[in-house]
């Protein structure tokens, strides 16, 4: 029975990509029990198998910080076209606040990922987002680098720096009476991670999520390593641009917009290693929305929405 549910399910993936155009599938499972590796690689292979014949392609993501036991490298290697290794979430979004891809563990997860392998085989998935952390809750808010730009600047931040060895700039602030820790990734983490897997000579890089990237990292994605930044480059990094991208604060489905949009600015540095820092002096701002009127867990809000009218809103009040 498992076998045919199996080759239905390889069939019904196959029919799916063919009317999606699509090139081939990614794999990303997670807490998958080792008691499962034989079934696990028979299965990879076979799906394999079914989309090389197809002219299709079968990547399979890695993600660090987990057991990875049921991954027999060795028997799936062979058919595998792609690893993606999501070097990312050092702490994840259920724990406690802490460095999102510090340099010790991307590093060490990095060498250990490639040792022995074809380094080619392998995608290195970079992350490009910060997490908010509010006190008492069971997991953190993802929040794009805009966003944790504009909650510093509304936090009355001073200054921070992101830098080896942590990649960790983190900051506080209270909102409804609740404590918020902020920690993000930005271009400068992006540059050190960037440089490392081309010196390990990945077979390529991803970004973690798109959307929420520090947008520094497109005019930085062919900075080479130990070369002094020119004026021009280093003067595209440092200026941090409040332009139109919309952020939020707070939670409920009460909004005010705040149009405001200034410029921020941070110093770039480059170590004699060819490792980068960004030192942040002021942070820019950007057209917010506020969110207020959020209830408690076993609260319901009902809202009605009639234009307001004079002879209707009466009676429904």
């Amino acid at each position: 029975m498992a076998r045919r549910s199996g080759d239905r399910f390889i069939r019904n993936l196959l029919t799916e990509l063919q009317k999606a155009k699509a090139a081939g599938v990614v794999v990303d499972w997670e807490q998958v029990d080792p008691a499962y590796q034989d079934d696990i690689t028979k299965l990879l292979n076979k799906m394999a198998d079914a989309l090389h014949a197809a002219g299709q392609q079968l990547w399979l993501s890695v993600q660090p910080g987990q057991d990875l036991d049921y991954i027999d490298f060795e028997n799936v290697s062979e058919n595998v076209d792609r690893f993606v290794a999501l070097l990312f979430d050092e702490t994840s979004d259920t724990e406690s606040p802490g460095p999102l891809a510090s340099r010790q563990w991307f590093e060490s997860w990095l060498h250990a990922l490639l040792k022995d392998a074809d380094t080619k085989q392998w995608i290195i998935a970079l992350g490009s987002y910060g997490y908010d952390w509010t006190g008492g809750e069971k997991r953190a808010e993802l929040i794009s680098f805009p966003e944790a730009m504009s909650r510093a600047s509304n936090a009355g931040v001073e200054s921070g720096t992101v830098a080896p060895p942590d990649h960790d700039f983190d900051f506080y602030y209270e909102d409804a009476d609740k404590e918020h820790s902020v920690s993000f990734l930005d271009v400068a983490s992006f540059l050190n991670e960037l440089h490392a897997l081309r010196d390990a000579q990945a077979g390529g890089f991803a970004i973690y999520r798109l959307g929420t990237e520090d947008s520094a990292i497109w005019s930085a994605i062919n900075l080479p390593r130990q070369v002094p930044l020119n004026g021009a480059v280093k003067a595209l990094l440092e200026t941090l641009q409040g332009d139109e991208t919309i952020t939020d604060v707070g939670e409920g489905e009460i909004v005010s917009v705040d149009e405001t949009r200034t410029d921020g600015a941070r110093k770039i540095e480059i170590d004699p290693d060819g490792y980068l820092s960004a030192t942040y002096l002021t942070f820019p701002e950007f057209p917010t929305l506020y969110h207020q009127g959020a209830g408690g867990e076993h609260q319901v809000a009902l809202t009605f929405d009639d234009g307001p009218d004079p002879k209707w809103t009466p009676q429904v009040l």
